[in-house]
């Protein structure tokens, strides 16, 4: 038999709801209040459970051969979604950003809007940025994507 993974509508107990399970738990057996077996449950009044919150300073970037800040943190059975800001002048800023750069000869020529770049697996999230003046703030979620 294939595991439940998503239940709209009455759950064992005769509740409505919805709920989605992560990979490899049932939805209608397991733990509904375990955030590493489920990554939604209508009856949550906190929807999303925080993993890891932290900040680092952006790595110097050259545009041709990126460096990566890898960030480890404790496994998780899924790859957790991740969301990563810029904190410029005091403030956390959306995490699209314009960038410019300016060349050897002091010309500066504007780039296109872009994210945070960045990759993330059960147990290390890796970020790269091309601003070495930002400082990032992220957060990994208990949530599957």
């Amino acid at each position: 038999m294939s595991t439940r993974r998503v239940l709209i509508g009455k759950d064992l107990a005769g509740v409505f709801g919805l709920k989605v399970s992560l990979p490899g738990f049932d939805v209608l057996t397991d733990d509904e209040n375990d955030a590493n077996k489920f990554s939604f449950n209508s009856k949550w009044t906190d929807l999303v459970k925080v993993h890891l919150v932290g900040t680092i300073n952006a790595p110097v970037n050259n545009f041709s051969n990126p460096p990566v800040t890898q960030v480890p943190y404790s496994v998780l059975p899924y790859r957790p979604f991740v969301e990563i800001r810029p904190i410029r002048d005091g403030l956390i800023r959306d995490d699209w950003t314009y960038m410019r750069r300016t060349d050897g000869t002091g010309t500066t020529s504007n780039l296109q809007t872009v994210g945070v770049p960045f990759s993330t697996y059960s147990n290390v999230l890796n970020i790269e940025l091309s601003d070495s003046n930002t400082k990032l703030i992220y957060v990994i979620l208990k949530a599957g994507v």
